[in-house]
């Protein structure tokens, strides 16, 4: 909900929208907030749940042929959907998109793009060594890069790295470069009881 406080006696409620799914992350350029939604994909009664969108006027249900779809090998997914106001212009209409992703984990943003870290698991071979063996997973992260400029949301980019992000200050842009700290862990399991 975006309320003018011109008279803050008397907040007025100048627009409102709702979106299916769980609060991610948000970020504000000047008059822009970008909004990350994610919501876990599932099938009910043979059928794909979809995002939608409410505002006053009613529901807006993302079609399926408005959802990018980018492979990852953890075996679940989630629709991850970046949504655009200008919270200015109460006549401007927001603009959104809707990825099949993995879940997000943390966002990094600058000033015209948006960076969705998300944390997947590997299988690698099992390790023996004296009586631990090393866990058959590893973390992995995929990081997708989202341009925006105002209402424009661009898809641009997407890479995997080993480890995993601790939050968003472990990833900045510098001078063109995206940068990201992971940490990675070995887990053992003692066999011997």
């Amino acid at each position: 909900k975006v309320y003018d406080l011109a008279d803050k006696s008397d907040p007025r409620l100048i627009m409102g929208y709702s979106i299916n799914g769980f609060y991610s992350e948000s970020r504000m350029v000047e008059p822009f907030i970008y909004l990350v939604v994610v919501e876990p994909a599932m099938i009910y009664d043979g059928d794909v749940i979809l995002p939608r969108i409410y505002d006053c006027d009613g529901v807006n249900e993302i079609t399926a042929s408005e959802i990018y779809y980018f492979e990852s090998s953890e075996g679940y997914h989630s629709f991850t959907t970046v949504f655009a106001l200008n919270v200015q212009d109460e006549n401007a209409e927001p603009n959104y998109e809707t990825f099949l992703t993995a879940s997000s984990d943390a966002l990094f943003m600058s000033s015209d793009n948006i960076y969705i870290a998300q944390t997947i698991w590997e299988r690698v071979e099992d390790v023996a060594w004296n009586e631990l063996t090393v866990l058959p997973s590893q973390q992995m992260t995929a990081v997708h890069k989202i341009h925006v400029d105002g209402l424009n949301i661009e898809y641009m980019a997407k890479g995997v790295v080993p480890g995993y992000v601790l939050n968003q200050f472990s990833m900045d842009e510098f001078e063109g470069f995206f940068r990201i700290a992971t940490t990675s862990v070995k887990e053992f399991s003692d066999e011997s009881g």
